[in-house]
């Protein structure tokens, strides 16, 4: 396991170029890709930022260099979906962010058919407390409760 993330940051550090981190997850699509530096999730465009997945505030820019999320929130896990991101916060609360197909960001206040440019809360009340782990599908999103 250990000697096939030494791969993946390897191929991560040869598109960011200049920049160092301690990559403590990395997850991937086709559009780029995202990793924690301790609790600090940042993105890593490769194809293009046009539905928010960069969770960045907005759809411009698409740059090898590592973008940093949000500077408010603490993550521990990530997962990458085909168009859009789940973030699990170290206190628990479960975000999501990019294109909402068919409702996989979990939360009314976002449209189907549009997306979200920065993380918003995820409606996790159906699921027994605490989430530990979220992971992103095709269409659709998981959430892993102790």
């Amino acid at each position: 396991m250990l000697q096939l993330v030494l791969i993946v940051v390897v191929i991560l550090a040869q598109q960011v170029v200049t920049q160092s981190h301690f990559i403590s997850a990395i997850t991937s699509s086709y559009r780029g890709h995202l990793f924690l530096d301790g609790t600090t999730a940042y993105s890593v465009c490769v194809y293009d930022n046009n539905q928010g997945w960069m969770g960045i505030g907005s759809t411009a820019g698409c740059s090898l260099s590592a973008t940093v999320v949000s500077d408010s929130i603490a993550f521990a896990n990530i997962s990458y979906g085909y168009q859009h991101v789940l973030g699990l916060t170290t206190d628990g609360t479960v975000l999501a962010w990019g294109y909402n197909n068919f409702n996989e960001l979990g939360n009314t206040s976002i449209a189907t058919g549009t997306q979200a440019n920065s993380p918003v809360i995820v409606n996790t009340s159906p699921i027994p407390a605490p989430v530990t782990m979220v992971c992103a599908g095709q269409l659709a999103s998981y959430a892993i409760a102790k």
